[in-house]
């Protein structure tokens, strides 16, 4: 083989001369430590399980709030209607007292006129 089509280059052949072939370490995990990590990931599952049924739980019971302030509302709203009406009202029975008042002042007008004709005929027949 040509020694420029060689993968080793001269500078690697005497690092790992130098150094001695270089391994990536090995690391042995016990049966020990296996169960301490499922133990820890099942307490987190359990506890992520315990958190997803909070804030289920407060969802739940934010439509629940949601759901009965859209009744109140409605509620309040259609009592706000029967106001609004109620105003109309009072302005239509303010407006017919005044005409009934009108009404009456007319009457009252035309019985005094009646009640002068009356006399003024009863002096003319007396005389």
């Amino acid at each position: 083989m040509h020694p420029r089509y060689c993968p080793w280059s001269f500078h690697t052949v005497m690092m790992l001369q130098y150094f001695g072939k270089v391994e990536p370490p090995v690391t042995q995990v016990t049966l020990k430590q296996i169960t301490g990590k499922i133990k820890s990931l099942e307490k987190e599952n359990r506890e992520l399980a315990e958190n997803i049924s909070a804030w289920k739980q407060k969802t739940n019971d934010a439509k629940k709030c949601l759901e009965k302030t859209i009744r109140q509302k409605k509620v309040l709203s259609e009592e706000a209607l029967k106001f609004k009406n109620l105003k109309t009202i009072e302005k239509d029975n303010e407006y017919l007292n005044d005409m009934i008042q009108i009404a009456r002042a007319k009457l009252q007008a035309a019985r005094d006129q009646n009640a002068k004709r009356l006399r003024s005929v009863r002096v003319w027949l007396l005389c």
